[in-house]
């Protein structure tokens, strides 16, 4: 009997975890919520007009669009 009762012990606990699967959705939406208030506007413009210059270099130089995630040897040549 006490064998059963140490059971529902250790079961007790367990089931007001958060399930991996929900962990890492808040997690995601944590990091989203603090991306979006640590991006300054003015960052955000600059890295926007960047990635569309690498994009036309990319497109003038290969002919093909970019897609990401690119390979090192796409940026050695950039």
């Amino acid at each position: 009997m006490k064998h059963k009762r140490d059971l529902l012990a250790l079961a007790a606990p367990a089931a007001g975890l958060v399930l991996p699967e929900q962990l890492a959705h808040q997690a995601a939406d944590a990091v989203r919520e603090l991306l979006a208030e640590a991006a300054a506007a003015n960052t955000t413009r600059s890295y926007a007009a960047a990635l569309r210059y690498w994009a036309g270099w990319h497109q003038a130089r290969f002919g093909v669009e970019l897609t990401l995630p690119v390979s090192e040897a796409v940026v050695i040549q950039f």
